[in-house]
């Protein structure tokens, strides 16, 4: 069996950088919504003066599909995306407890907050 023969990449490290740049003004939307409009996003940036690259590299832009604009784009994605534990964690904040009813405080009938959700006190109703 003949060993497998490689093509030469179509796009290559310039067309890339310049890819990354696009991308990275309209904030790394997915390749599908991306690929209809790479090619005139190419254009106005290289028109603002925002992008630098010649018209075969503009050109490349502009063919590139939306497959391969993602597979492309997958390390980039990929460094970005948050790890880690998360910050916000729950607190003795909202843990309120019963203040002396004679000091006008809440008094026994009202709800009391315990951690992120409302309750009512146990036991029996109060007479009206």
């Amino acid at each position: 069996m003949a060993p497998r023969r490689l093509r030469p990449p179509t796009y290559d490290e310039e067309v890339l950088v310049a890819l990354r740049k696009v991308v990275g003004c309209d904030g790394l939307p997915a390749g599908k919504r991306m690929a209809p409009f790479l090619g005139e996003i190419t254009d106005r940036l290289r028109a603002g003066g925002e992008l630098d690259v010649s018209g075969e590299v503009a050109a490349k832009l502009g063919a590139m599909s939306a497959a391969t604009i993602d597979r492309r784009l997958a390390g980039e994605r990929a460094r970005l995306q948050l790890r880690g534990r998360s910050g916000t964690k729950p607190g003795t904040l909202l843990k309120v407890s019963d203040p002396d009813p004679d000091l006008g405080g809440l008094g026994p009938t009202a709800a009391r907050v315990r951690g992120d959700r409302m309750r009512r006190p146990r036991g029996r109703r109060p007479l009206r």
